[in-house]
């Protein structure tokens, strides 16, 4: 008898597709209870950067979980998550990532890990990845680095005296040199009003490059970044006619496989975002909490990193993720969450959201066809 499914995403899609209704009973019931499809794994709030649209390194530091702590937290959801996002502050911050990493894959094993970096450690960017993707080669890796400019301007975007596009360059090519099925290398262009005036520029230079793929990110207000939506946010009529320009680029269409999947996702993203700022308002229902949730360094699950809304400490839940998640907190953060009426171009919990629609659910079920 056939497999209904040719390769692990489209499996993937075809097994989790009738759960896919539950959520919008959960995100307003709070019943039955399920496990999140995509959760984000901020790892540290340390950084060598002095980003303009980011102040997570001004976090105080509550004390970062362990690797120990981090299997015993993957441990406990299940089943599989889709998406897993390893963030910070910076990652590569971690002498212990790899062992973090190793933990989430040998616990959960998600279909996807991605790793948000600055890409300003070369070295340790390829080594911790080399063996990762050598170890787990049934996990598909997606690399994200982020580029808020060109040259000299990506220092002053950074903070930095010197060196920050080099460096970026050098962790690209160093992680293309690995050459691994399993890996995928893109970049997120970040536009701010710090940049707005560049974003056109930024993004073709991006694709000039050849990344794997490449996704656009406006930037907002975030309680986990310490930043206001006043501070960062740029221009809306530019910034849409910027999503909307990226949105129809042929070159965000290349790719096959699981890269043509995640570029449709990035095109999706791309409107997504453009409707929500243009309307200021949230376009699509967000499942922020239920679907999609987010975890501080120091064990705190909020629903995401954008409104920042506390539903417990996995430290105080004996690392029990579901135990969370099934409190009278958990309850109220989802409830605001549905009646709140915020809005956000973020793009780390759209996978939830755009397969939580019909439309986006048959768009990137159909990008796999």
């Amino acid at each position: 008898m056939k497999t209904p499914a040719k390769n692990p995403l489209q499996r993937e899609l075809v097994l989790r597709a009738p759960d896919l209704p539950l959520f919008r009973l959960y995100r307003r019931l709070s019943f039955p209870a399920l496990s999140p499809l995509e959760a984000s794994f901020a790892v540290t709030y340390r950084c060598r950067n002095r980003c303009l649209t980011c102040n997570a390194w001004r976090s105080p530091d509550a004390g970062e979980l362990n690797a120990a702590e981090y299997k015993r937290i993957f441990s406990s959801i299940g089943p599989p998550l889709l998406s897993a996002a390893i963030t910070g502050g910076e990652p590569f911050m971690r002498s212990d990532l790899a062992d973090v990493i190793a933990a989430l894959c040998e616990n959960n094993a998600p279909l996807f890990v991605k790793v948000h970096t600055c890409a300003d450690a070369p070295k340790e960017t390829r080594e911790t990845l080399s063996d990762l993707l050598r170890a787990f080669p049934r996990v598909h890796f997606i690399v994200l680095l982020s580029l808020e400019g060109i040259g000299g301007d990506l220092d002053v975007m950074r903070g930095r005296s010197g060196g920050s596009y080099t460096r970026f360059l050098k962790t690209y090519r160093a992680l293309r040199c690995i050459g691994s099925a399993n890996l995928t290398v893109g970049f997120q262009v970040l536009v701010s009003e710090h940049n707005e005036e560049k974003a056109e520029e930024l993004i073709r230079h991006a694709f000039s490059l050849y990344p794997d793929g490449v996704s656009l990110q406006v930037a907002f207000g975030s309680a986990e970044l310490n930043v206001t939506a006043t501070d960062v946010l740029p221009d809306v009529a530019g910034a849409c006619a910027t999503l909307e320009t990226f949105s129809k680029s042929r070159c965000a269409a290349d790719g096959y496989g699981k890269h043509r999947f995640l570029n449709v996702l990035n095109r999706l993203q791309a409107r997504l975002t453009g409707r929500n700022i243009k309307l200021m308002r949230r376009t699509v229902p967000c499942f922020a909490g239920s679907a999609y949730v987010y975890v501080a360094p120091d064990g705190a699950v909020k629903d995401c990193s954008v409104a920042g809304r506390e539903m417990g400490n996995l430290r105080e839940a004996d690392y029990d993720l579901g135990r969370i998640l099934g409190t009278f907190s958990a309850r109220r953060v989802r409830h605001e969450v549905r009646t709140s009426g915020c809005f956000c171009p973020m793009t780390e919990l759209s996978l939830s959201n755009l397969l939580l629609t019909t439309r986006g659910f048959v768009r990137l079920a159909g990008s796999l066809i």
